[in-house]
């Protein structure tokens, strides 16, 4: 089960204005490339209500993404932003990107360039990095609650909790790769809950603009431990955690939101 990230590089060739979440714009210009190859597979996945087998981070930069105000960046500044795709959509992405030139952002021509493409294998998604975890969530994260009675309107946990990071990225993968790191998804995540707890917590809710309606999230840092010595079932959580840090976690995660990064002490 192969990742494919694609670091790009982006130079706007005029001015060009950027507004609140730019996560939706760099998911719009990867909908676009696949486009260039394949027309009705970027209309199925910009309709699909279903998760993508892609994710985008927001506009970055200076190594800081761009999810909220207005910016105007110069004409020739370096933009990046990275795309993770999984199983056969690396492949189309590369051969997308390897004939487009140019991608337009609003009215402005802008130059994009691959400045790097990896392959992550399983066995480096099982990398146990640790037991002592610190997240730093860049961009918003939320969790959908599943209802247990009829509503109209979707329902979000905004709280980073082990099992709220792990059950998403667990239905992600099962979603999308049609797989798991076992075979047994209830009883993994009955360890974690008992394993693995919050030391801390530092942020606040935000939100972040889409179309003139507020999109809600958690930003901010979290620590983590994980008080058991068992190593299948840390290799398995670690799975999950190395899988949300490249594909990002939650709700939105294919148009930037839960964009997260790992450190360990």
């Amino acid at each position: 089960m192969p990742l494919f990230i694609f670091n790009l590089e982006l130079k706007p060739k005029t001015a060009l204005p950027l507004t609140g979440f730019t996560g939706y714009i760099a998911e719009s210009l990867t909908l676009n490339i696949i486009g260039t190859v394949d027309k009705e597979l970027a209309k199925k996945l910009h309709d699909t209500k279903t998760p993508k087998p892609f994710s985008v981070t927001p506009i970055i930069i200076d190594g800081k993404p761009i999810i909220m105000g207005d910016h105007v960046v110069e004409p020739g500044k370096a933009l990046t932003i990275r795309v993770t795709a999984i199983n056969n959509m690396g492949p189309i992405l590369a051969e997308a990107l390897d004939k487009v030139g140019t991608v337009r952002i609003g009215n402005v021509e802008t130059t994009v360039e691959v400045k790097e493409a990896l392959i992550i294998t399983e066995e480096k998604l099982r990398e146990d990095r640790g037991s002592r975890i610190r997240i730093n969530f860049l961009t918003p994260v939320r969790f959908a609650r599943k209802p247990l009675m009829r509503r109209r309107k979707p329902m979000f946990d905004f709280c980073p909790t082990p099992v709220n990071l792990a059950r998403s990225a667990l239905i992600h993968m099962q979603m999308t790769m049609k797989t798991t790191p076992t075979k047994t998804p209830t009883k993994l995540l009955r360890w974690i809950f008992t394993y693995v707890y919050m030391r801390d917590m530092i942020g606040r809710v935000v939100a972040v603009k889409h179309k003139n309606k507020p999109q809600l999230g958690f930003l901010g840092s979290a620590e983590y431990e994980i008080n058991s010595a068992r190593r299948v079932r840390r290799e398995q959580f670690w799975t999950l955690l190395n899988y949300a840090e490249l594909m990002n976690v939650g709700t939105g995660r294919s148009a930037g939101f839960g964009l997260i990064k790992i450190t360990t002490p």
